[in-house]
């Protein structure tokens, strides 16, 4: 995809299960901002990817300070609801 060019393809994160991808966040557009691919039989997986996001695929400011977007299915209630847990905000389209 042309929107991960350039970006450290080591901060992808993979899950697997029986030899199967079931779910990847990765970077695109620019750092700080991180896409989700979930298996909905893996939602319980989604906890541990957010946090994942928060400290791989996070930007951070000279003064140390980190920042990030998630992008997340609009359909996706559970996993809205994570993020909002953890802080996150619903912007507007």
């Amino acid at each position: 995809h042309p929107f991960i060019k350039g970006f450290d393809l080591n901060t992808i994160g993979m899950w697997e299960a029986d030899g199967e991808i079931v779910a990847v966040v990765h970077p695109e557009h620019a750092q700080g901002t991180a896409y989700f691919e979930i298996d909905p039989a893996y939602a319980a997986l989604k906890k541990e990817i957010i946090s994942y996001a928060e400290e791989y695929i996070c930007s951070v400011a000279e003064n140390g300070s980190k920042a990030l977007s998630v992008y997340i299915n609009d359909r996706d209630d559970e996993f809205q609801g994570i993020a909002a847990e953890k802080g996150y905000k619903k912007q507007a389209d």
